[in-house]
């Protein structure tokens, strides 16, 4: 009797030590398909701009081409002038804002005075611009909308070619999209950083170029829709704006700072013209 006993209770222990095992092997195996699928959207979420920057890259002839626009000399010629001491608005006229050509300086400082880094700097701005879209729009319907938003955009008129022109279009509307895909995180998190940085981001594409004034008022709704959608119950009703001021307060930051970096006071009447 005891030895069969003994033989039972080894044999429910052996039982019992598989059960846990195979248990546990389940488990990694579901840890393991979840970094999978972690690392995946990971991929996924930067893979779109990554392949297109090194498409155009590789494939786009835009190495071999003289000149886009005449806008490209004027815009390398400005960032050159302003490195060699020659401030914006005193002794280098310029009809734009600031912001590209202090970007330009920056870079070239980084890397050297070709109009084809120019023309690399302006490529990976169009990177970031569609990685903004592609995240904003994942974030409300999903990656297979946002594949499709970032293919339309990819084969609209003429965004090959601004892609790889040392012009401010590009730039100006990489800072719009991401205010706007700052508005999109608010919406899912709501948190002051984000509302100021999309405030911040608009006055540098504003100061970039004036090219995105005209959704600046319809950005500012959504900051107001924003605060609305996420406003709590009836004792915080009143504090549905708070937004506003996280949002203006970032948008005035950013403008003072360009301002006192990039615009000499004297000749302010100069960048108002």
């Amino acid at each position: 009797m005891k030895r069969t006993r003994s033989k039972a209770t080894r044999s429910k222990r052996a039982s019992s030590t598989q059960r846990a095992s195979g248990v546990a092997s389940a488990e990694g195996i579901v840890a393991q398909a979840r970094s999978f699928a972690r690392i995946l959207d990971l991929l996924a979420h930067g893979a779109v701009p990554m392949l297109f920057v090194l498409f155009v890259w590789l494939w786009h002839p835009f190495h071999d081409v003289f000149e886009f626009d005449p806008d490209e000399g004027n815009n390398v010629i400005k960032a050159l002038m302003l490195a060699k001491g020659h401030g914006l608005y005193t002794e280098t006229w310029s009809d734009q804002p600031p912001v590209f050509t202090y970007m330009l300086r920056a870079w070239f400082a980084l890397t050297d005075w070709t109009v084809l880094r120019g023309r690399l700097l302006v490529l990976l701005c169009s990177g970031v611009l569609l990685w903004a879209l592609y995240q904003t729009v994942r974030l409300s319907w999903g990656h297979v909308a946002a594949l499709v938003s970032a293919f339309v955009l990819v084969t609209s008129y003429r965004y090959l070619a601004l892609s790889v022109g040392v012009m401010l279009a590009l730039p100006t509307l990489m800072f719009a999209m991401l205010s706007i895909y700052a508005l999109a995180r608010f919406q899912r998190k709501p948190h002051a950083v984000w509302m100021a940085a999309s405030g911040a981001f608009l006055t540098l594409s504003l100061f970039t170029k004036m090219l995105t004034l005209p959704i600046a008022p319809l950005i500012f709704l959504a900051v107001v829709y924003a605060g609305w959608t996420k406003r709590g119950d009836a004792p915080r009703k009143a504090h549905w704006l708070q937004p506003v001021p996280w949002w203006c307060g970032g948008a005035l930051a950013a403008g003072v700072v360009v301002i006192l970096v990039a615009v000499p006071l004297n000749e302010f009447m100069q960048f108002i013209r």
